[in-house]
């Protein structure tokens, strides 16, 4: 890939966080090459408005929220529209661009293209992580989680198939604290302890990485996960069970920052 025209989907899933809009503010403000830029953003709130189409190209891609879906599957879905040989920059609803970020990324994908950058060593971060479209496209992605256990997935999909994960994402975003989930209409832990059978087995019900067993057992010693004993698989609310005051309760149920 030519790294003089780099190409950067940044993908967000914000959830009832206002900042979402001054993020992706950033993003294109400080851009110095804004026409290489597309957004790819869901968000479970009334800021959707606040996101205009920047410039004359359309480079803003909604994802309809689905409240019984979950973050892992909402960001696969937003993945699936990047191009190939173009890049996935995932960052947090809370995030501040410096000055010229897509210079520094054109610069670090130009002496290092085959490798993957994000906040920590051998760690993938939907917070901060930089990826190729193709290597996405290579390992897949979680989607059978909701929201705990994305980042431990991909993390040791990434190393078991070989790519390398650096830390220094940080010299091109600011990643402010993240809001906590107050309330949300499905299971945390959904599915999470197919990940720590990942990590124990090479495998699970979702996916076989047994092929590179001697790597995912080498990961899992290194950066082990524990068991949950009371995970929680079912959705707690569905469409049809939804009624007016769950409805209010939904959207209006603790403070948003």
């Amino acid at each position: 890939m030519d790294s003089t025209i780099l190409k950067i989907t940044i993908v967000c899933v914000s959830y009832r966080d206002k900042r979402v809009v001054e993020t992706f503010k950033t993003a294109y403000d400080n851009a110095f090459d804004k026409s290489s830029i597309n957004l790819a953003v869901a968000i479970q709130d009334s800021h959707n408005h606040k996101i205009q189409t920047f410039n004359e190209g359309d480079i803003v891609r909604y994802h309809l929220w689905d409240q019984n879906m979950g973050f892992a599957k909402i960001r696969s879905n937003l993945i699936d529209i990047v191009s190939k040989d173009s890049y996935v920059l995932f960052v947090s609803s809370a995030t501040i661009f410096k000055e010229n970020w897509d210079l520094m990324l054109r610069s670090w994908v130009k002496e290092n293209p085959h490798q993957i950058l994000s906040i920590e060593n051998e760690k993938f971060s939907v917070s901060g992580t930089l990826i190729n479209s193709n290597t996405l496209k290579d390992v897949g992605y979680p989607d059978y989680l909701r929201l705990m256990g994305e980042e431990a997935d991909m993390s040791i999909r990434l190393y078991a198939k070989g790519y390398e994960i650096f830390s220094g994402i940080n010299s091109v975003i600011e990643i402010l604290e993240e809001k906590e989930y107050d309330y949300i209409p499905f299971s945390k832990t959904h599915h999470y302890n197919e990940v720590y059978d990942l990590y124990q087995n090479a495998k699970n019900k979702y996916i076989d990485l047994s092929n590179f067993k001697e790597k995912c057992l080498d990961y899992s010693s290194k950066h082990p996960i524990k068991k949950i004993y009371h995970q929680l698989d079912d959705v707690l609310y569905f469409d049809y069970e939804v009624g007016e005051l769950d409805d209010f309760r939904f959207f209006n149920h603790g403070s948003r920052i």
